[in-house]
């Protein structure tokens, strides 16, 4: 029960992440640790790359760990109240709510920008290339004391 819940966790970890990373806030000040448990996580064989089947059961799994009320929708209180224009921008059909249709094709469209070597899987070193692509245009775009990258 204890990795099951710890896997529940890092999903809806690794959900809320790729929520933030498509407003360029992905990593930063998550650092590099938690890019790479994250990306552990995703990797559901451990063959070091995260291949789109394996984005999908992972991002069921963020989906389902993070809405609470079992409604299938994610709403901005489940979500911690993320930024409003990320929000309306992932909320496609203008409904107030995230179906897991909304979810998945943000999360497929980050994936093909990380894929850099048009391959079809993710590497650890696409994930970090791009997790500090984002911290950097976060600590360009914030007081220089607002963002703390550990890259």
């Amino acid at each position: 029960m204890r990795a099951r819940t710890a896997n529940r966790w890092a999903s809806a970890a690794i959900g809320l992440m790729s929520l933030m990373a498509v407003s360029g806030a992905g990593a930063a000040g998550l650092g590099e640790v938690y890019s790479r448990l994250a990306f552990e996580a995703a990797d559901g064989n451990g063959d070091q790359t995260i291949d789109e089947a394996e984005l999908v059961a992972d991002t069921a799994a963020g989906f389902v760990a993070l809405d609470d009320n079992g409604d299938r929708r994610l709403d901005r209180r489940e979500l911690q109240e993320p930024e409003a224009a990320l929000f309306a921008r992932l909320d496609r059909n203008r409904d107030g709510s995230l179906s897991f249709a909304e979810v998945l094709a943000n999360k497929l469209e980050i994936f093909e920008r990380l894929d850099v070597s048009k391959d079809g899987t993710l590497s650890v070193d696409e994930v970090a290339a791009f997790d500090r692509q984002a911290c950097t245009r976060l600590a360009t775009a914030a007081k220089p004391a607002a963002t703390r990258c550990s890259y």
